[in-house]
């Protein structure tokens, strides 16, 4: 295989960097998230706690709004 002759001569870091450009795999220091669904997704029991929070504190801030432009309607 001359790809991995090659990759022997280099360091680490190039050996890396030619693995992921090559396609062979993914270097160490690429970090993709966990998924996170949307906080408007109420159905969704197992979302994180600081989701729901924002999405009832949004909830009741739109309320708050709504309730005051209705007031200055009349």
């Amino acid at each position: 295989m001359h790809l991995r002759s090659q990759a022997a001569l280099e360091s680490p870091d190039q050996q890396e960097i030619h693995a992921f450009w090559s396609g062979i795999g993914k270097p160490q220091f690429l970090y993709t998230p966990p998924l996170v669904r949307h906080p408007r997704n109420t159905k969704n029991q197992n979302a994180p706690e600081h989701t729901k929070v924002i999405f009832s504190s949004t909830k009741s801030l739109k309320d708050k709004v709504f309730q005051s432009c209705e007031s200055a309607k009349t």
